[in-house]
Formats: structure tokens, C-alpha cells, sequence
């Protein structure tokens, strides 16, 4: 998408391959680079001269020795590239190369020229062949433009980094010749309104899809999160009726809090709402209706249903429909739920709960991040995982049936019978019958007078 960092992230790449001192996470690192960068303002004319140069000279031009790296700009020019390094600390390396160049043939003799052993090319849909006369980013250039670079680099022995758009859809802008030529395919992706890059691969021909990359965008770059579990979980609320648990994205945990909100209706003749942010409407649709099948006191079919995925994340995993159904029971029954209690399952159609895969990672994350308790589904082996050293200190409660998980969570509201309305009684009007009437004023009344009379929601009157 749009400003999501794949410039930034490649620059990074880029000064990182040709330093390899450069370290943007590391103390150390980050003084290499700001020293360089006082070296390159300094050489630039920028700053306060003589104090910019002495702080440079410290290490400014003891540049690493690494790979010879060409950066190729379609989209900006080599002076914005240059003050963006500036403003990141990416400092001065001698075998970085810059150019700002959308002609192939022209990228291409300087690929030839310089044999860099790193090529990024920003981006395929900016860079053309003249011979063609489409437009670049159509169709036809982005395929040609592909399948040249594919050729240079097989025959120069260099590595090619493109940078390619998305669509609306969520696909590679471009034919999908383009992904069948290259060895990897990464998506850098803004999983929500925190600064968080998610980078993940849907393509890898040297190695294994499931890894996941998690960065935190900053004024100065990309740089890589120390605890990934937990970073979605900063801005917890205990007072709401969130629940926690854990979630698989790729090989990667991470630990997810689902809020749920449940508010009666009172206008029977209304649609009640049933909305799903961040977690599957399929999955939340089948939650709430095994509910109301296997647990006697909760009664859903007069109340509206929010659930959210805190911080904007996109679960997709059945593993989390006891999340859901604990957070729904937590707001119907106004009970919290308590904070070191985590919970994790996946639920079938008959209200049992059904085992996830990699349980064991998930638990370790959970324990690390100090959940005394979590709610586990009944399985095969759980004295074995119960004496998991990385789960010291956590208590394991297995359930087999949601009725149970929800006992365990929310304490014995769950076993009551099902209250007349949330915020007390509500009034209706019945009309009793009563005795026809006659004459010239008074029309012929099947009914008598009103009589009001409380009627609750779950009064066997209606």
C-alpha cells in the first residue's frame, strides 16, 4: 500500500549490505550510523561545519567493507532519497550507489558498468523500455521490464530487489508472469492504526513461508520489535470485557486482546446487529449460535453484538472462537474477566471445544508474559504439556465443553437462570378483553381497557 515503508525498508537493506556495521537496533549500530551520516552532511555542505566534520571524523569514513549496492529510484530523485538517509542515520558508505533512472536500457548499462552485487530496482511499475509504446505500469511493460531484469540478472550474477504496487484487491499490480519469474514474494503490510509493519512471505524458493517479520515504524526507519507478543496488548483496559489469547501468524505468536459488547434491543421489530471488526463474521455468526444452543442462561436472539480485535489486527484463525464466546458472555453477563486469565480453544458445532495446532508455543508466550492461568481445550498428552518447563507458574484448566470454559472464566453467573433485562424491568402493554358494547356514541369495542402489566423478555406471557 501507500506509505508503508517498502522505500524505507530497501534503503535500509540497501546501507546495511553495504556496511556491515551498520546495525539500526543495536546501540552501537545506531552510533555507526549517526557518525556516518555527520560525515556525509558534512561532505554535502549541511550543518555546522567544522563541529559536523569532527563528529564524523570519529568514524565517518571508516566505513565497513560490504557488498556493492546499486539503488535504483523511479518514483523520487537523488536528492529526496539523500535527505530521507539523512533524516534515517543511514550514513556514508562508499559502495552504496544511487541513481535516479526510469529507462531500463539505461539502468541496464549501468548494472553492466558498476556489476553491483545488489540491485533494487523502486519500483517495476516506474521503469520502461522505450521500444514499447504502452505506458509504464501497464500490463505489457511491467512483464517485459520483468523478464529483462530476470535476464541481467542471471547473466551478471547479481541479486534484484523490485519493489512492486498492489491493487485494490490486495494482488501485484502486474501480470502474474512477474511472480512466477522472481525466487520470493514479501508483502509489508499495516495490520492497523498502530505503527506496526507486519512483512511476510506468500512465495519463498530458498526457504520456509511461515516466517514473519515485525517492525515499528519511526521518524528515522524501520526497526525490528523486541517483543512481538506483547505489542498489541500496550493499551490494555482491564475494566472492559476484553479477553486475551493467542494467535499464530505464520511461525510467529502473538497475543491479541477480543472485545465484545452485547446491549439488549427493545424494538422488536428492529434487526439486531451482528458486527465482526478484525475477526471473522463467519466464525463470530456460528460462536453466538452455539451459545444460545448449549448454554441455557444466555439468551442472544433480542441483542445487538460488537466484537473487536484490539489495535486493528485481521484474525483469521479458528482458534479464537473461545475468545469470542467468553468476551460475548463477559459483556452479557456484565462479569469481567480476570487479567491473568488467558484463554485459547477452538469450538465445534456442538459447543466442545476442539484442540489448536501448536499449543505449546502459544502457552510459552503466554507464561512469558506473566498469565497465571489459561482455559485450554481437554486433549490427548496435557500431562505432558502441563510439565512443559517454559510453563512454570501457569495453571492449565482443561475444559471440554464451552459451558465449562465459561463457568471457569466468569464464575457461577454463568449456571443462573437468565434475568429479566439487563437494566431492570421492562413495561408492556396488554389489552384484556371484555364485554361488547353498543349504541350511536360508543362504537362496538371487542377489547376493554388497557391494563398495563410488567412483562419481562423472558416471561412465558409472550
Amino acid at each position: 500500500d501507500p506509505g508503508v515503508g517498502k522505500s524505507t525498508l530497501l534503503l535500509q537493506v540497501a546501507a546495511m549490505a553495504a556496511d556491515p556495521l551498520l546495525d539500526f537496533d543495536s546501540p552501537s549500530g545506531h552510533k555507526h550510523a549517526q557518525t556516518h551520516a555527520a560525515g556525509r552532511k558534512a561532505a554535502a555542505g549541511v550543518g555546522d561545519g567544522e563541529a559536523v566534520a569532527e563528529e564524523a571524523g570519529e568514524g565517518g569514513a571508516a566505513a565497513g567493507s560490504g557488498y556493492t549496492v546499486l539503488y535504483v529510484s523511479g518514483e523520487e530523485t537523488e536528492d529526496q532519497v539523500f535527505e530521507r538517509s539523512c533524516r534515517m542515520g543511514l550514513g556514508a558508505p562508499s559502495s552504496l550507489y544511487l541513481l535516479s533512472e526510469s529507462n531500463l536500457d539505461v539502468i541496464g548499462e549501468y548494472l553492466a558498468n558498476i556489476r553491483p552485487h545488489v540491485a533494487i530496482i523502486d519500483s517495476i511499475q516506474t521503469v520502461n523500455l522505450p521500444d514499447l509504446p504502452n505506458s509504464p505500469g501497464s500490463v505489457a511493460q511491467v512483464r517485459e521490464c520483468g523478464q529483462m531484469l530476470n535476464r541481467l540478472a542471471k547473466k551478471l550474477e547479481i541479486s534484484v530487489l523490485l519493489v512492486g504496487h498492489v491493487t485494490k484487491g490486495g494482488d501485484i499490480a502486474g501480470p502474474k508472469t512477474l511472480e512466477h519469474l522472481v525466487d520470493t514474494v514479501l508483502y509489508l503490510e499495516a495490520p492497523g492504526e498502530e505503527a506496526v509493519r507486519l512483512l511476510r512471505a506468500t512465495k519463498n524458493r530458498h526457504g520456509s513461508q511461515d516466517e514473519v517479520g515485525i517492525f515499528s515504524m519511526a521518524h528515522d526507519g524501520l526497526h525490528a520489535v523486541d517483543n512481538p507478543a506483547s505489542i498489541f496488548l500496550k493499551s490494555r483496559n482491564p475494566g472492559a470485557s476484553g479477553v486475551v489469547s493467542a494467535t499464530m501468524d505464520g511461525s510467529c505468536t502473538l497475543l491479541v486482546e477480543v472485545q465484545a459488547l452485547s446491549s439488549e434491543s427493545f424494538n422488536p421489530q428492529a434487526k439486531v446487529v451482528r458486527q465482526a471488526t478484525g475477526v471473522r463474521p463467519d466464525r463470530m455468526g456460528m460462536v453466538i449460535a452455539a451459545m444460545e444452543k448449549h448454554v441455557p442462561s444466555i439468551k442472544l436472539w433480542n441483542h445487538n453484538v460488537w466484537v473487536l480485535a484490539v489495535g486493528g489486527m485481521q484474525l483469521r484463525e479458528s482458534a479464537l472462537d473461545l475468545v469470542m464466546a467468553v468476551a460475548i458472555a463477559s459483556s452479557y453477563f456484565s462479569a469481567s474477566v480476570p487479567t491473568d486469565l488467558a484463554v485459547v480453544g477452538e469450538m465445534d458445532l456442538s459447543g466442545g471445544l476442539r484442540a489448536v495446532t501448536r499449543l505449546d508455543q502459544r502457552l510459552a508466550e503466554l507464561a512469558k508474559l506473566g498469565f497465571k492461568r489459561c482455559i485450554v481445550p481437554q486433549l490427548g498428552g496435557f500431562e505432558r504439556l502441563a510439565a512443559d518447563p517454559r510453563l512454570r507458574g501457569m495453571e492449565l484448566i482443561p475444559c471440554s465443553r464451552l459451558h465449562d470454559a465459561l463457568r471457569e472464566a466468569l464464575g457461577v453467573v454463568v449456571d443462573a437462570p437468565p434475568p429479566d433485562t439487563r437494566d431492570g424491568r421492562r413495561k408492556g402493554r396488554r389489552q384484556v378483553p371484555g364485554r361488547r358494547g353498543g349504541g350511536d356514541d360508543d362504537e362496538d369495542e371487542m377489547w376493554g381497557d388497557d391494563e398495563e402489566e410488567e412483562v419481562g423478555p423472558w416471561s412465558g406471557k409472550l
